[in-house]
C-alpha cells in the first residue's frame, strides 16, 4: 500500500520532466525571422530566374514578406516560389511589383463581391475586413510543401497583357545576318572600264579601275556580288606599235573586287588583244626601194653607182617605213570586256537576296 502511494507522485514527476523536455526541444528546433529572411534572400540570390538581386526580404513568425521590383511575373512567381520552399516559411506574402505594372496609375480596390468573384472560395483564405493584402494560398510548382503560400497582391493578369502588347509593339523584328555565298568558278564577269587603256601610253604591271555591269548569283540562287561593284584589274603586258618589231599587244586580268566595304581577291582569266602589224609589206618596201636606188644608180655610174644607189634606195624605203607604224590599242572608258573566274570565291552579301526570275 505504502508502494502504490509512492509511485503515483514518481509517475506525476516523470510525465511532468517529459513534457517540460519536449516543449525545450520543438523551442530548440524554432528558426529565428532573422535565420528565415537570410535563406530566403540566399534562395532568390542563387536562383537565375530572378535577375533582380535587391529585393526585400522581411520575416514574421514563418511570415515572409517580399517586396521590391520584377522585369516581369516569370521573375516575380520565381521569388515567391523559392521563398516557399525555405524551412521555416509558413505564408509568403509577394508584394513584388512588376516594373510595367509599377508605373500603371492606381487600381480602385475591389469590393467584397467582385473579389468572391475573381478569387473562388475554393482557391482562396479571407483575410479579415479591412486587412490587406489578402492572402492567396498558391503551392509551389517546383516543390510543394504543405505549410508554404504566398500572397499576389498585383493585378499580373493586366500586367502580363501590358508586358506582352510592350514586347510585341516595341521589340524590332529579328533580322538574321546574311550568310556567305559561293561564286563558281568558270562563271562570267562582265565588267565596264572606268580608266581608260592603251598599249601606247600604259605599261606593264599598272592596275585599272573597274565596274561589274552583271550580278554574280552564287550557287544557291542568291545575289552574291550586285551590279556596280568596283573591281580593280592588272596589266599583264603592253607593248606599244614599235619600229619594224611588228605589232602591238595588250592582255588584262582581274585581281579584286569590292562588295558590302569589303574587299575579295579574285582569279580570272586573261583578256588580251593583238594590233595588226606591218608584217611582208614592210619587207616589200624596203626591199623595192633598194631595187629602185640600185638601177638609177646603174644608169647613172655603172656597177659602181649600181651598189650606191641600191644603199640610198634602202634607206629611203627605211626610212618611210620608220614613219609608218603598226595598229595601237585602245580602250576608251566604259568599254566592256568580258573575263572568266578561273576559282570559285566567297564572299558575305550585303543582304539575304535571291535573283528575281526573268518574266
Amino acid at each position: 500500500m505504502k508502494a502504490k502511494i509512492f509511485l503515483y507522485p514518481m509517475s506525476a514527476i516523470v510525465l511532468l520532466a517529459l513534457l517540460t523536455g519536449c516543449d525545450h526541444f520543438a523551442a530548440f528546433g524554432t528558426r529565428s525571422d532573422a535565420q528565415v529572411a537570410s535563406d530566403v534572400q540566399n534562395k532568390i540570390n542563387a536562383d537565375a530566374n530572378v535577375p533582380n538581386k535587391q529585393l526585400g526580404v522581411t520575416s514574421d513568425h514563418g511570415v515572409v514578406t517580399l517586396s521590391g521590383t520584377a522585369n516581369s511575373d516569370m521573375e516575380r512567381t520565381a521569388a515567391a516560389n523559392d521563398a516557399g520552399q525555405v524551412q521555416g516559411v509558413k505564408t509568403v506574402v509577394n508584394n513584388i511589383q512588376v516594373f510595367s505594372a509599377a508605373n500603371q496609375p492606381p487600381v480602385t480596390p475591389m469590393s467584397d463581391n467582385t473579389a468572391a468573384s475573381v478569387n473562388p472560395p475554393a482557391d482562396t483564405t479571407s483575410s479579415n475586413p479591412g486587412t490587406s493584402p489578402t492572402r492567396l494560398r498558391h503551392r509551389s510548382p517546383s516543390k510543394p510543401r504543405p505549410d508554404s503560400a504566398y500572397t499576389d497582391t498585383s493585378n499580373s493578369g493586366s500586367s502580363t497583357a501590358n508586358t506582352t502588347n510592350t514586347a510585341s509593339t516595341s521589340a524590332p523584328a529579328y533580322t538574321p545576318p546574311p550568310q556567305p555565298v559561293t561564286v563558281a568558278e568558270g562563271t562570267m564577269l562582265a565588267v565596264s572600264l572606268i580608266d581608260p587603256l592603251s598599249s601606247e601610253s600604259n605599261k606593264t604591271g599598272e592596275t585599272f579601275r573597274a565596274s561589274l555591269e552583271t550580278p554574280l548569283v552564287g550557287d544557291d540562287g542568291r545575289v552574291a556580288i550586285p551590279a556596280g561593284a568596283d573591281i580593280e584589274g592588272r596589266i599583264v603586258d603592253a607593248k606599244p606599235s614599235t619600229h619594224f618589231s611588228g605589232s602591238s599587244n595588250l592582255a588584262l586580268e582581274l585581281t579584286r573586287i569590292t562588295v558590302g566595304g569589303k574587299s575579295y581577291d579574285i582569279a580570272t582569266n586573261q583578256w588580251a588583244k593583238k594590233g595588226a602589224g606591218r608584217g611582208a609589206r614592210s619587207a616589200e618596201t624596203i626591199g623595192g626601194g633598194a631595187a629602185v636606188g640600185a638601177l638609177i644608180g646603174g644608169l647613172i655610174g655603172g656597177g659602181k653607182g649600181a651598189a650606191i644607189g641600191a644603199g640610198a634606195g634602202g634607206a629611203a624605203g627605211t626610212g618611210v617605213q620608220a614613219a609608218t607604224h603598226g595598229e595601237a590599242i585602245k580602250l576608251p572608258s566604259e568599254t566592256r570586256l568580258d573575263f572568266r573566274l578561273a576559282s570559285p570565291v566567297t564572299v558575305t552579301p550585303v543582304a539575304s537576296t535571291r535573283r528575281q526570275p526573268v518574266q
